[in-house]
């Protein structure tokens, strides 16, 4: 990572160790020869305008659901109760990973968790430039990039339902965090 003129710039590939858990992270910004080193933008987030890597925009267009896409609709209660089983199911990635796998015990949530969607989460924003995520773009990033898996499908039950069970977890979590 890179700061010029007071903007982080991811750059490159980042690996790392999360737990037992290997991660990686593709460009999200250009190099710094690409930034305009005369911004201020004083500290993250950066500007809005700041160039994207062809990897993030690729990112960006597998996890954002397009405007025209179709959702599911069903029972929030029903869907959250799915959704929980789906969140031990290491058949949902093409690594054995299962979301329980980073989030077993409420771990590996960012204080950012604290707050009601949307917000910030540093991943989406370092590997796709996306200043504020829902729970459904942050479903669909965690299959993509620790999961190593494609998103589903936007109009799929599994979406809805793992969302709908982050956006129930995620008060539990901020009343447990001191």
């Amino acid at each position: 990572m890179t700061w010029m003129g007071g903007c982080l710039l991811a750059a490159g590939v980042t690996v790392g160790l999360v737990g037992n858990t290997w991660f990686s992270t593709v460009q999200a910004y250009g190099d710094a020869s690409e930034a305009d080193s005369s911004a201020d933008c004083g500290t993250a987030p950066c500007p809005t305008d700041a160039p994207v890597s062809d990897a993030a925009q690729h990112l960006r267009e597998r996890i954002v659901r397009p405007e025209d896409a179709a959702s599911f609709d069903g029972d929030r209660d029903a869907l959250a109760a799915r959704g929980a089983r789906l969140f031990a199911d290491n058949d949902l990635s093409s690594n054995g990973l299962a979301c329980i796998s980073c989030h077993a015990g409420m771990n590996l949530y960012n204080d950012s968790f604290t707050e009601a969607y949307p917000h910030r989460v540093t991943m989406p924003f370092e590997t796709a430039g996306l200043d504020t995520v829902d729970a459904e773009t942050m479903v669909q990033f965690c299959l993509v990039m620790p999961m190593g898996t494609d998103p589903l499908p936007w109009q799929s039950q599994e979406l809805a339902a793992l969302s709908a069970y982050i956006e129930k977890i995620q008060p539990e979590y901020a009343a447990a965090v001191p």
